[in-house]
């Protein structure tokens, strides 16, 4: 190993910081996140080193202090100046001690004075997962230097973060999603947003318009267009709501050829059983006023479509991974089909608490554009039941090995996803972030100390990786080493 400097005084078990020798750090072309080894002057144990920030020191010519430096370069004479003082150095975030071919932590104070150097050995192969491994990503430009992360953990879930550009999508469907066909043994079901970055590429597609909804989406869906009928308030209790709520229920235990008439017949005979007088005219009126305003076909050919949660199941005990093409249809009917699909996961994973159902499911559910789903704000009616949904599958997925991927812009605001379901996430990709999310990436994201810039610089398909998946205990800078797309059957 070539030597590159020591260890500075105020060194502690986690973290310290490094002289550099006269131009090593040049000469060795030594920048933020490179690995280095300290080899420790009394115990002679090694420890791996992630670089985080460097600094160049000269005393000569500091700001704020008027010296001889100072005065060289405001009388322009700055080219004068000697460099005999002038020296580099940089913060070291500790691994841990490198023992028995493997990185254990690390619980000694490392000694001032230690010597640094730069790694002979590929880092990443003192870091074993459990598990299932597959990889992701590379280190840097070291394309063989790739990391590997333990696929088992997924159902702990994973959030990607990254502005527009950043490589996402890429990192999903052409890194994680056939690392995971083929060597594990979960399924993946993508919900496609814009129909762009997943369809295109796979086999097996299908279009929203032709996927059924569940009778609970519908009664969503009607109260939802209908503006819950004149009533305020997130799953508004009344009389009219009730009565669809039946009527819906009705009609799809027993079909019927007009969804869109039958209904109005229903909800008139149940108002008209519990309902009396002057409320029931009421009722009838205010009901009749508000659903004048649902389009008969689009409720109709909603009801007749075949394609159901149950089907798309069957598909992926076949296939390892469908697509649901999510951009034929308005942005509320999106959210009304991934509703659908997510509460049939929901019915699954009660029936296993109870005994009723498969012990694991074995499924990764993909979401693109997460915030249109699950979005930071409060949001009411069928966004509110779909944030409530994927909150309610990152909080049980993990006993019934259900995994859930979700991407997002942001992290916070209008581009982030609710907090309540960030919290159950256990594994997060961090790429090129605006600054307005900077504050929550070192705070609750990565728990490392990166240097902001380092945040909002990243070039796309650079992210930083930290969380269960990662067998590093520190987010640590990746880059996509697939080279080319390839197309993924089933």
């Amino acid at each position: 190993m070539e030597k590159l400097g020591l260890v500075a005084s105020g060194s502690k078990s986690a973290e310290c910081y490094v002289i550099f020798e006269e131009e090593a750090e040049l000469k060795h072309n030594i920048v933020e996140e490179d690995f280095v080894v300290i080899e420790d002057k009394r115990t002679k144990l090694k420890t791996l080193g992630i670089v985080r920030t460097g600094r160049g020191i000269d005393p000569t010519i500091k700001t704020g202090v008027y010296g001889v430096g100072t005065a060289y370069v405001s009388k322009g004479k700055g080219d004068l100046l000697s460099s005999n003082r002038k020296f580099f150095d940089a913060a070291v975030t500790v691994l841990g001690e490198i023992k028995d071919g493997s990185v254990v932590p690390n619980r000694k104070w490392i000694t001032p004075g230690s010597w640094v150097f730069i790694p002979d050995a590929n880092p990443f192969s003192y870091f074993v997962p459990t598990g299932d491994p597959i990889e992701i990503g590379h280190y840097k430009d070291r394309n063989d230097w790739r990391l590997k992360l333990n696929a088992n953990m997924i159902t702990r879930h994973v959030a990607i973060y990254g502005s527009t550009g950043s490589g996402k999508s890429h990192l999903v469907r052409v890194e994680l999603i056939p690392e995971i066909v083929k060597k594990t043994k979960f399924s993946v079901l993508v919900f496609d947003y814009s129909g762009e970055d997943y369809a295109p590429y796979f086999d097996d597609i299908i279009s929203v318009k032709d996927l059924a909804i569940d009778w609970e989406t519908m009664v969503s869906k009607i109260c939802e267009e209908c503006r819950d009928f004149g009533y305020v308030g997130k799953g508004t209790d009344n009389a009219i709501t009730n009565a669809v709520f039946i009527g819906v229920k009705r009609l799809y235990e027993r079909g019927t050829k007009n969804f869109y008439q039958d209904l109005i017949a229903e909800v008139e005979a149940e108002l008209q059983q519990s309902q009396k007088g002057a409320w029931l005219e009421g009722y009838l009126n205010k009901f009749h006023a508000y659903y004048e305003e649902v389009d008969p076909d689009e409720l109709n050919e909603l009801f007749g479509r075949s394609l159901t949660a149950e089907k798309i199941e069957q598909m992926l005990n076949e296939k390892k991974v469908v697509v649901v093409d999510l951009s034929s249809e308005e942005p509320e009917s999106r959210v009304s089909a991934v509703l659908s699909i997510l509460r049939y996961y929901i019915k699954q994973l009660k029936k296993n608490e109870s005994g009723k159902g498969l012990k694991v499911l074995n499924r990764v559910l993909v979401i693109d554009e997460a915030p249109q789903f699950c979005p930071y704000g409060r949001e009411f009616g069928a966004v509110a039941e779909t944030t409530d949904a994927i909150a309610t599958l990152s909080a049980l997925g993990r006993k019934h090995s259900l995994g859930l991927v979700l991407l997002s812009q942001g992290i916070k605001g209008d581009a982030g996803i609710n907090a309540a379901i960030r919290r159950n996430i256990n594994t997060k990709f961090v790429g090129k972030l605006s600054p307005n999310d900077l504050s929550e990436v070192n705070n609750e994201i990565l728990q490392s100390k990166i240097e902001d810039t380092m945040i909002t610089n990243l070039l796309t398909g650079e992210f930083y990786v930290a969380g269960v998946m990662s067998p590093i205990g520190q987010a640590i800078l990746i880059r996509g080493f697939a080279s080319k797309e390839e197309k993924y059957g089933g």
